[in-house]
């Protein structure tokens, strides 16, 4: 699990400003209340804090990432998508805003934490409704195969950073690759720049319906040999009282070449790499590129075909 909403902290999303950073990174994609200065005094009380639903608020996005993924799908086929993988789901908030989205859509969840699942079916799938029983959430490795054939599959958040070494990757894109209907997409997304490969500590404030409190991306250390990072996720709540690491993560930070090339080594086609290039700081315009400028920081997206 990692970040999204807000996402524009120390990198950039285009070649011309900076933003934040988290799988967990920060960049701005819709006007959000969590892009305000990070404040020295928060209203939120540590002992009314959820660890997962600081993470949602902090940096997620499920309605704009759904929607990204159902235009893309409906682009290359013509006809609308119906069932979405969610890898790597934790508390599946992008599972359950699909079935939200159209009676006929149904979601596949799959995460190796069974209590974080059981928190997903108590908190977010449970306020489904009837609509709950068209998400199916599976404690299971994203490196076996599923059934039914999926329409779409994402693995956001720099969910597949999680994938090393390379053959990791290569043995998870090859299952999702036989999960997924014919015409189906994979969408995945990174990040980069020059100063993605420092130290880094950035904050801002977030708001929620019990209060404010105080995000974190930190990333740790950064080893430019192997692109290995370590990086945690801070709260910070009323008072001060903090909730350090709250999320840590180690992974491998791949560039957007190597995932096109292990995508196409895999079998998939058609792979777009789609770069934000609105200049509004408070919006996002993901288009594909092929050629861009560089810049201290920047977000991408990666989709490919069956």
């Amino acid at each position: 699990m990692f970040t999204r909403r807000g996402e524009q902290h120390r990198f950039c999303a285009n070649a011309s400003r900076t933003v934040d950073n988290t799988p967990a990174v920060t960049f701005a994609r819709q006007s959000f209340q969590t892009t305000r200065l990070m404040a020295t005094n928060y209203t939120l009380r540590r002992k009314q804090a959820d660890r997962l639903r600081l993470y949602e608020l902090s940096v997620q996005d499920p309605q704009f990432e759904v929607e990204l993924a159902a235009r893309k799908y409906r682009q290359r086929n013509g006809r609308p998508a119906r069932v979405l993988r969610e890898d790597f789901c934790g508390s599946a908030a992008v599972a359950c805003q699909w079935v939200s989205d159209h009676e006929d859509n149904r979601a596949i969840g799959l995460d190796l934490d069974q209590p974080t699942l059981d928190w997903a079916t108590q908190h977010n799938v449970a306020r489904l409704g009837s609509a709950a029983e068209r998400v199916d959430l599976r404690c299971q490795d994203v490196r076996n195969a599923t059934r039914p054939y999926a329409d779409i599959a994402q693995g956001l958040n720099f969910s597949s950073y999680l994938m090393y070494p390379r053959s990791t990757l290569l043995s998870y894109l090859e299952s999702v690759r036989h999960s997924l209907s014919p015409g189906g997409i994979i969408m995945l997304d990174g990040y980069g720049g020059w100063e993605s490969g420092q130290k880094a500590r950035d904050r801002r404030i977030v708001d929620s319906p019990d209060g404010t409190f105080g995000y974190i991306w930190e990333q740790g250390s950064f080893n430019p040999i192997d692109n290995l990072a370590h990086c945690h996720i801070h709260f910070v709540f009323k008072n001060q009282k903090r909730w350090k690491r709250a999320f840590s993560y180690h992974w491998r930070v791949y560039t957007p070449a190597e995932l096109t090339d292990a995508l196409e080594e895999t079998g998939f086609r058609n792979v777009e790499v789609l770069w934000d290039v609105d200049d509004d700081p408070e919006s996002s315009d993901f288009r594909p590129m092929t050629e861009v400028k560089n810049c201290p920081g920047w977000l991408f997206y990666i989709v490919a075909e069956r």
